[in-house]
């Protein structure tokens, strides 16, 4: 928790807000989101493809695998959204606590 001290302190990244704010490294507190989040958009791609590929078969297996694609490019949208709103609620507690942050991505 931010005291006194920290409040309406400027930082130069957000690197050194999460280290100054939450005490640890911000690979250990926030990095995970960041690539997790890319990780998952990048699955929703593939997914995707391999959805709309199996779109062209007319036998069974094509419908499950269809089905199979649908269901993972949907398990990865949501994880890949669930990702960026824990990386802005921490960022947003970030602020709350006195700290001004730059953004790793272009959120």
């Amino acid at each position: 928790m931010a005291t006194e001290n920290h409040t309406q302190q400027t930082t130069e990244s957000l690197t050194e807000a999460v280290c100054l704010a939450l005490g640890d490294h911000p690979e250990d507190v926030m990095g995970f989101s960041n690539t997790a989040s890319d990780v998952f958009e990048w699955l929703e791609r593939i997914f995707k493809g391999i959805e709309a590929e199996a779109e062209k078969g007319r036998d069974a297996s094509y419908i499950e695998v269809r089905q199979m694609a649908a269901m993972g490019r949907y398990l990865a949208a949501d994880f890949s959204n669930y990702m960026d709103c824990a990386r802005e609620k921490m960022t947003d507690q970030l602020k709350a606590a006195g700290y001004t942050v730059t953004p790793i991505r272009g959120a």
